[in-house]
């Protein structure tokens, strides 16, 4: 199975490898991931961000959309790169109405210019094409055999990411040592909450929801609207939604916050 599930993540092209497990509280409906434009104007983005979701984009180019309603758990990060690259001119109004998680969070957000993170919705980091994960990439596809270009895609974040200012904290950037050495790295201070019972050092974190002081310290030139009821407020006072989470290696930003240096290349 371990096999099997490495040689899926190399061939789910331009896709994190950790976006191969599931994320909390996903139910796959076989839905058909689409985007439309209301008679308002907005654009409405729901589903994975692949493919699909690029080309539904495309036949509505040039957008002209001042309000960017988004419902995806993420996915393919080059047709997420695309679809950003689309929404950059817009510098539009973005409501999370559900979720907006992976590349979703990664990607489109940074490119807002007000971001209201609706009540009920939650926001998730967990990673992009970062220093380590591109090493883990490149070795399994020459183990492999599989030919393709994870550095092409790594260095088309990083363009994306220079273009933009967006901070490498917000896209959880590692060097394969610092991953390798157990640490956030540079480009992010504070920890994240694991909750009273645990000690956060055995804690095994895989999914970050993003909250309110952690998105206004790496989205500084974004008006962020304050938090109202969203899921990862209520976390804090509901326990069985906090023990599903700490199943599910879900755990709330806490004093996480990206390092003030602008964009910095990695070394």
């Amino acid at each position: 199975m371990g096999k099997a599930w490495a040689l899926l993540c190399l061939m789910v092209l331009g896709s994190l490898a950790a976006g191969c497990a599931a994320l909390p509280g996903r139910v796959d409906l076989g839905l058909v991931p689409r985007c439309e434009v209301s008679a308002d104007g907005d654009l409405t983005l729901r589903g994975s961000t692949n493919a699909a979701m690029l080309a539904c984009v495309q036949q509505h180019a040039p957008l002209s959309a001042r309000r960017v309603i988004l419902s995806s758990q993420g996915g393919d990060v080059s047709s997420a790169l695309s679809i950003a690259e689309m929404l950059q001119p817009l510098r539009a109004e973005m409501i999370v109405r559900r979720d907006c998680h992976s590349s979703c969070a990664n990607y489109f957000l940074p490119v807002a210019r007000r971001i209201v993170v609706e009540p009920g919705a939650w926001v998730i980091l967990h990673g992009s094409i970062d220093g380590h994960m591109l090493a883990r990439m490149e070795a399994l596809a020459a183990e492999r055999a599989v030919t393709f270009d994870f550095r092409a895609l790594h260095d088309r974040q990083m363009a994306f990411a220079a273009r933009n200012d967006i901070s490498l904290g917000w896209l959880s950037y590692r060097t394969d040592a610092e991953f390798n050495d157990g640490v956030r790295g540079r480009h992010q201070t504070g920890s994240v909450e694991t909750w009273k019972t645990e000690d956060p050092r055995e804690a095994t974190i895989a999914y970050i929801v993003v909250e309110e002081s952690m998105m206004r310290s790496c989205l500084g030139e974004v008006d962020i609207a304050p938090f109202v009821d969203t899921r990862v407020q209520r976390a804090y006072a509901d326990r069985r939604l906090r023990t599903r989470w700490s199943r599910q290696d879900t755990y709330p930003s806490g004093s996480l916050a990206c390092v003030d240096d602008g964009f910095v290349a990695p070394d």
